[in-house]
């Protein structure tokens, strides 16, 4: 079977920059080069299997819903493997048959990949943290959370606290994406170290090892604690934890000008505008909102208008009233009384001129006179 290979690359933004997600497609024989553009992102294994079976025979023979059941159960999970060589680096390389123990008897077949590179700014490393996903939801509310020095070593004889909040009505998604602490390979039932996931009621998760699989556990409330407890030497050998989360259902709607929120919880909000005003849409007082696999059912006015003479009374229009009554003020107190001292000016020139005029043509006349005197009476010698 031929080497093939198909790249997809997908860009998600989140809070504190973009988060790449990468996924390709090729044989069991293929050398996969997983990279991360930025040198201060690095690789997050999202998903990694093997299907058996030839691809090019696949497109070519139409297979019945009961092949293609059976050839799904004989997926094979690579997930461990690319952890090891690739979790929490920026770049690096795999090959099946070279990595992952076991798969020259796994025939040939078409592996799938999905990881994520994960913005240094996105990557909580320090212990005993707060991690608060911000308001307003989107792609933004998630990020990742490491031991430190992952995925080198992890610190025993210490506890590692994480807390993320999210906003309230709004639950919390934490993904297992790599678990590795002391005791995972031993055949003892006890783990020596463990990670511990847990809500306001009970713990959700209790473990010191990675399933194939990645575990995925939700909060009843919007408040997840992360417990790492370590009882073995003081640097343990291991890559430690890697776990993604995110924010589920969906954020509250800022209230319309002149409305406000009545009702919320986690499926459902209840707004409404204020006496003698209705949404433009619908003329009604009252709007539910339905949160639906975490986006709203219908969107929310920004306003409310007012229902006896149709006029919206917003914010924008106090602005302009304002601007209005400012220019106004302008006008008076600035624009006339400087027409007015420019028309003063302007006047009191045209007199100094008349006067100068004037005197000038009466000093022309008296020149004149003494002139025709001087003429008439012969006497007088000049």
């Amino acid at each position: 079977m031929l080497p093939w290979l198909i790249t997809l690359v997908v860009y998600v933004y989140g809070c504190s920059g973009f988060i790449e997600i990468v996924t390709e497609h090729g044989t069991e024989s293929h050398e996969f080069r997983l990279t991360c553009r930025s040198l201060n992102s690095y690789i997050a294994v999202m998903e990694a299997k093997f299907t058996p079976g030839s691809f090019e025979e696949d497109m070519q023979v139409n297979l019945t819903s009961q092949q293609q059941q059976q050839q799904l159960e004989e997926e094979y999970e690579v997930r461990l493997a690319l952890n090891t060589r690739c979790s929490g680096r920026n770049h690096c390389s795999f090959i099946l048959h070279q990595d992952q123990p076991g798969s020259e008897f796994w025939g040939s077949g078409e592996i799938y990949l999905k990881y994520a590179c994960m913005p240094d700014g996105q990557l909580t490393r320090f212990c005993n943290a707060n991690v608060t996903i911000p308001e307003g939801g989107g792609v933004g509310a998630q990020g990742f959370i490491s031991t430190p020095a992952y995925p080198n070593y992890y610190v025993g004889h210490a506890e590692c606290r994480w807390r993320i909040i999210a906003p309230q009505y709004q639950r919390v998604e934490v993904t297992l994406l790599d678990v590795a602490l002391s005791g995972a390979d031993t055949k003892s039932k006890q783990c020596e170290d463990e990670l511990i996931v847990s809500d306001e009621q009970s713990d959700l998760v209790n473990t010191c090892q990675q399933k194939e699989i990645p575990h995925i556990v939700l909060s009843a409330s919007n408040t997840v604690d992360i417990r790492v407890t370590g009882r073995t030497g003081s640097l343990v050998p291991k890559r430690g934890i890697l776990l993604y989360y995110r924010a589920l259902e969906c954020p509250t709607p800022g209230a319309p000008t002149d409305g406000y929120l009545v009702h919320r919880n986690t499926t459902a909000a209840l707004y409404m505008c204020c006496v003698g005003y209705v949404f433009p849409d619908t003329l009604q007082r009252t709007r539910t909102l339905t949160c639906l696999q975490n986006a709203w059912d219908t969107t929310l006015p920004a306003e409310c208008i007012n229902l006896q003479n149709g006029t919206r009374t917003t914010t924008d229009q106090v602005k302009d009233r304002k601007n209005k009554m400012s220019d106004e003020s302008h006008l008076i107190d600035v624009v006339i009384p400087s027409i007015i001292i420019a028309g003063l000016l302007l006047g009191n020139a045209i007199v100094v001129f008349i006067i100068y005029k004037y005197r000038k043509r009466k000093n022309v006349d008296i020149l004149e006179e003494e002139l025709d005197t001087i003429v008439a009476d012969p006497t007088i010698v000049p």
